[in-house]
């Protein structure tokens, strides 16, 4: 793949990568990390880690290829696309001038036969899509008036973040709580005992 760009730096094509492996857990790496053939323009190759995992492909005959597959190197254009809408990408199928060209006319490549005649195989046909990522679990906290109601959520994360555990809506501040907090005067009400060298709220038998 070539990508020529008057304003992309090698760690963008890093950070677009980054950004597409997010949906991919990190399969896809450099097969051919990005190289400046000019002021203006760059080669660089994708592969997989796992042959069987989201992100690879099979070959036309079924067999697992450690090969990015059409819908992975789709996603990581579109995001070197996002950094540069004006980049020009060159691929070994197509030419793609710009993101508006890209999106009008990439899946003209998904129907690329890769197989033969008598058995044709499309390229897109042949990915291995990741596995969706299970929505992280909640707990939900209502009122304790006569309208009840939903009072707010947390997530699961929160809480296991949380080093005491807590389940009090009002304890959590984004992706932190109180016990980090020496000022939180809740803390020492419940009994917690401010520990300085872990820079936290402890129980006291702890």
């Amino acid at each position: 793949m070539m990508v020529r760009s008057d304003v992309l730096v090698k760690r963008d094509f890093q950070a677009a990568l980054d950004a597409t492996n997010v949906a991919y857990r990190g399969n896809l790496k450099w097969n051919r990390e990005p190289e400046r053939m000019s002021r203006v323009s760059f080669r660089m190759t994708l592969r997989t880690r796992d042959s069987r995992a989201g992100g690879s492909r099979f070959s036309w005959s079924g067999r697992h290829l450690p090969c990015a597959s059409w819908h992975a190197h789709r996603d990581f254009m579109r995001e070197v696309l996002a950094r540069d809408p004006d980049a020009v990408i060159r691929t070994g199928m197509a030419v793609y001038r710009g993101r508006e060209d890209f999106e009008a006319s990439h899946m003209r490549t998904y129907y690329r036969n890769v197989g033969s005649v008598m058995n044709p195989a499309y390229l897109g046909g042949l990915s291995i899509e990741p596995e969706p990522r299970k929505p992280e679990g909640t707990v939900i906290f209502g009122g304790t008036g006569p309208e009840g109601g939903v009072t707010g959520t947390l997530r699961m994360s929160q809480i296991r973040a949380c080093p005491n555990n807590i389940l009090v809506l009002q304890h959590y501040h984004g992706d932190t709580c109180d016990c980090y907090d020496a000022g939180a005067v809740g803390m020492r009400q419940w009994g917690y005992v401010w520990d300085a060298k872990n820079a936290r709220w402890a129980g006291e038998d702890e």
